[in-house]
Parts: structure tokens; C-alpha cells; sequence
């Protein structure tokens, strides 16, 4: 039987013209993600039974959020400089990144709690993963070319609507994109 998909609670993105051309600029070290695969994580849950599935949609159903619209700033390296495993835009600081900041705040613990996952112990950093490194290896030389593109690219501080929180999960392994869908 094979491994249920990894899930998470996420507000899809829908990608701008400027998030695009920021894609499009890329260095050879970095791969896009697909546009129909960004978004924003509310909640991490990892592989869990798709029997919870229900479960967490009906809590989803009942979280109120009436959208926000966040700015978004320059690309950032994460989890740290030292590995970087995404390339991701933050938010800039305004009331769209307070109130992205409140919902994950309020409604990651319980979630997580509903899908038997341990609570997250890290303050809530709302992000939109836009890029990977190609390939599994990271040499001295490609960390610093990632590192040297995003520290000379600007905050892109264009508007973006957020709207709706979802259930997402990551389809059968392929070769193109999406790689993810969202679960009805």
C-alpha cells in the first residue's frame, strides 16, 4: 500500500505578472515552481490517513477569513543560508501580513492538533515558496550563486489577494507540474 500524500491547510496563490518574471529570471541553479502549485501554508501536516480528510475540511469550512491582500518582499533563503532548500518571498510588514500572521497563529495549533500532529514550535512566518535548487546536491559554489541572485534581487512590494483556505496535497510523483492539488 503506498504512502498517504504529504498535506497541508494553504491559501493558493495566484500567481502576478511580477512573481512570473521573477520565475522567468531564475539562474540555472534554481528551478520554478509550478504556478498552479504556489501558495501560502497555514498549517503542515505531512502524511496523514486520507480518512482525516473530511475531518480537516470541515474545520477549514469553519475558519472565518475574509481575505487579505498582502505586498510581497524580495526573495529570501530558507530554512537558512547555510542549506538553502527554497527560495521564498516573505511578506512586507502591513496589516495583510498581520492579518496572514493572526490566522496562522489562531488556527495552526488546533489544526495540527486534529490531524495528530505535534505542535509547531516556531513563530508563524508567512511565505510563498517560489523556487528550489535543481538537483539534490549543494556545492560551495551553487549555495553562493543562489545566495548571490536573491540578496541582488529587490522586494517585488507588488499587491496580492488572498483569498480561501484549502486542504492540499501532493499528487503521485511525475516529472512536470503541479505537483500538488487541492482536496474537495
Amino acid at each position: 500500500m503506498p504512502a498517504p500524500p504529504s498535506c497541508f491547510a494553504a491559501i493558493p496563490v495566484v500567481a502576478t505578472e511580477q512573481l512570473l518574471a521573477l520565475q522567468r529570471a531564475l539562474p540555472d541553479e534554481l528551478r520554478p515552481i509550478h504556478p498552479d502549485d504556489l501558495h501560502l501554508t497555514i498549517a503542515y501536516f505531512g502524511r496523514i490517513d486520507p480518512a482525516l480528510h473530511p475531518t480537516v475540511l470541515q474545520a477549514l469550512a469553519q475558519i472565518r477569513f475574509d481575505g487579505a491582500t498582502v505586498r510581497l518582499g524580495s526573495p529570501e533563503a530558507l530554512p537558512s543560508r547555510d542549506y538553502p532548500s527554497a527560495i521564498v518571498l516573505t511578506l512586507l510588514a502591513d496589516a495583510g501580513l498581520d492579518a496572514v500572521a493572526a490566522l496562522m497563529q489562531e488556527h495552526r495549533p488546533p489544526l495540527l492538533e486534529l490531524a495528530g500532529r505535534d505542535p509547531e514550535d516556531r513563530e508563524p512566518l508567512p511565505h510563498i515558496t517560489f523556487a528550489r535548487p535543481r538537483g539534490r546536491q549543494m556545492s560551495t559554489e551553487k549555495r553562493q550563486a543562489i545566495l548571490d541572485w536573491s540578496d541582488g534581487q529587490p522586494a517585488l512590494d507588488s499587491p496580492l489577494d488572498l483569498r480561501g483556505i484549502v486542504l492540499m496535497r501532493s499528487r503521485p510523483p511525475r516529472d512536470t507540474g503541479p505537483y500538488y492539488e487541492i482536496v474537495r
